[in-house]
């Protein structure tokens, strides 16, 4: 496995087990899932997302635990594109179109806030948004995005 695609998942395993107590993940798919997730929702995941589903992603929504950030990572099970998850409009031109194809991931403070990755093809292919008012683009690719997270998860907000 490229060990710069690893490198974001790897760093947030790290992060997790240093929280006291530690955030841990049970991973116990593949994938054989992660393709079938693709297939339901009719996205093609970018590597290093595709990595985290594999090595870092809880198989289930863990009961809504939370990180030390208050953040709850969904497990592979919960993860659905932002149009299921979002009963508003996102008041972003740029966003608007991306509802369809792009996956909540994460929330904040059950769902004060979440942040969803672009996996249709296109020129958002791989950015990271926060949906919130006003809901924008936080980072380039979701590597970009765990080292922001993990530096300062409030500046993501």
């Amino acid at each position: 496995m490229d060990l710069s695609v690893n490198k974001p998942s790897a760093l947030l395993l790290a992060h997790w087990a240093a929280e006291v107590p530690s955030y841990g993940r049970a991973v116990v798919h593949g994938e054989p899932e992660v393709r079938a997730l693709e297939e339901r929702f009719g996205v093609k995941v970018p590597v290093s997302f595709r990595t985290y589903l594999l090595v870092a992603c809880s198989t289930f929504d863990d009961g809504g635990e939370m990180d030390a950030s208050d953040n709850a990572w969904w497990g592979l099970d919960r993860i659905i594109p932002v149009r299921d998850g979002y009963d508003h409009d996102l008041k972003n031109a740029d966003l608007s179109d991306e509802a369809a194809t792009s996956l909540i991931f994460a929330d904040h403070m059950v769902w004060c806030m979440a942040w969803a990755i672009c996996c249709g093809h296109g020129p958002n292919y791989g950015r990271v948004f926060v949906i919130n008012e006003p809901a924008r683009f936080v980072a380039n690719d979701f590597a970009t995005f765990v080292a922001a997270y993990i530096k300062e998860p409030w500046n993501l907000l």
